[in-house]
């Protein structure tokens, strides 16, 4: 490393600690960052400066930082990420891709020499940013992560082609990742916000961070928190967690009972005989009276029921939950949804149906009538002869009624129960309506 680059590294680092302990520095008028929409998935170019000013054991950390950058997105989130190298000039060396492997290949590739331009980087970053690769805005924001180890020193300071880039009809955010000492907060914001920096530690970096100090040694460390942070913040605050504590006891208790009632056809009862006459005489011609026969009983009815019908049911709807989580594209490491959902239900159902009790008995035969009495002694006189007594469903006299016809309805009992117990419905993405 020459003498003219230590003399201005240690200047920066004077620079830099000035910044950090005073208000933040006022710059040109460039366009203001714009900012990152809510989605986790991004579309990322990371330029990557592979100047002469790095010596091998920082490229090596470079590469380290640039590796772990891409593992902290990918594969755990639908974002695709590109790469430029830059030095004196600068190269598209991978197109907008979520392929790990091809990434971390084409960043061992890179070697280091010549000047360092910034604006040849933000060029190229955006015409990848502008290209057939890059997807809709609304789902997967634009960003460029420009880091060096020093300020722009070929090309000019990069202000105009940053401003290119944010105000592109595909607004671009640039944040700037300032690597060792050599390298100062006024330069990046020139790119960035064009009017103040935000250093923000990468305890505190989010979408609204511009600019972002890392020294060689823990700028892996730093860059796997800023990818986390970004996708994390950008999703709406922090990680998606969805939690459902359900309790629910339910008690059901159904009787039902139908019945077509206690039905009779009886018939009717036959009439009783009337008795014989009685003889009051000695004339031996006299003969008590006959008995009369005993009437008819009355026939049965006709009795037609109706159904007898029971019917009950039971549903049951416990713990149903809908989260719909809007605006998020994240990939599973970031999304927890949990349900936790306890119910007791106890279900007691009692269906009875029938068509009752029915009777049709024909009614009962009438009885016989006495005969006539005889009240002297006269031999030749005789006491009348009894009536005849009926007989049950016979067409004699004094016979019973014939028994009733019963057409009685279906019994039918019908008895249900439906029980839906913790039934969770969770979407989480752009499409959840």
């Amino acid at each position: 490393m020459n003498t003219n680059k230590l003399i201005s590294k240690a200047v920066s680092a004077a620079i830099i600690t000035s910044l950090t302990l005073s208000a933040p520095l006022l710059v040109g008028a460039a366009s203001t960052n714009p900012a990152l929409g809510d989605a986790c998935g991004l579309d990322i170019v990371l330029a990557i400066d592979v100047s002469g000013s790095i010596d091998s054991t920082e490229l090596t950390q470079e590469k380290d930082a640039a590796k772990a950058f891409v593992n902290a997105f990918l594969p755990s989130t639908p974002t695709m990420i590109g790469l430029v190298s830059f030095s004196g000039g600068s190269t598209l060396v991978q197109d907008l891709t979520n392929n790990v492997a091809d990434l971390e290949s084409d960043i061992n590739g890179l070697t280091t020499g010549g000047t360092t331009n910034w604006a040849a980087a933000l060029t190229t970053a955006r015409g990848i940013l502008e290209g057939g690769s890059d997807r809709p805005d609304a789902q997967n924001p634009d960003l460029i992560v420009l880091f060096s180890d020093g300020d722009p020193n070929t090309g000019g300071t990069g202000e105009t082609e940053a401003d290119a880039a944010k105000t592109s009809n595909m607004p671009i955010r640039i944040l700037g990742v300032g690597i060792g000492s050599a390298v100062t907060t006024s330069s990046f914001a020139t790119v960035t916000n064009g009017g103040s920096t935000v250093f923000s530690p990468p305890s505190a970096v989010g979408p609204s961070t511009d600019v972002v100090l890392s020294g060689f040694d823990t700028l892996a460390t730093d860059l796997a928190n800023l990818a986390s942070a970004l996708c994390e913040e950008v999703n709406g605050g922090g990680k998606i967690k969805v939690i459902n504590n359900n309790g629910a006891d339910v008690v059901n208790n159904v009787i039902v009972k139908a019945s077509t009632g206690g039905n009779d056809a009886n018939g009717g009862n036959a009439g009783s005989a009337g008795n014989g006459g009685s003889v009051n005489s000695s004339d031996s011609e006299n003969v008590g009276g006959a008995g009369g026969n005993s009437g008819n009983g009355g026939a049965g009815g006709i009795i037609e029921t109706g159904a007898a019908f029971a019917g009950a049911s039971i549903s049951n709807l416990v713990n149903y939950n809908v989260t719909r989580v809007n605006g998020c594209n994240c990939g599973a490491d970031l999304i927890k949804a949990k349900n936790n959902n306890g119910a007791s239900v106890l279900n007691g159902l009692g269906v009875f149906a029938k068509t009752g009790k029915n009777d049709t008995n024909g009614g009962n035969t009438g009885s016989a009538g006495n005969g006539g009495s005889v009240n002297n002694s006269n031999d030749q006189n005789q006491g009348g002869a009894g009536g005849n007594s009926g007989t049950g469903n016979e067409e004699l006299p004094g016979g019973g009624g014939m028994g009733g016809l019963i057409l009685t309805g279906p019994a039918e009992a019908l008895a249900s129960i439906l029980n839906t117990i913790n039934s969770n419905l969770i979407v989480i993405g752009p499409d959840a309506e």
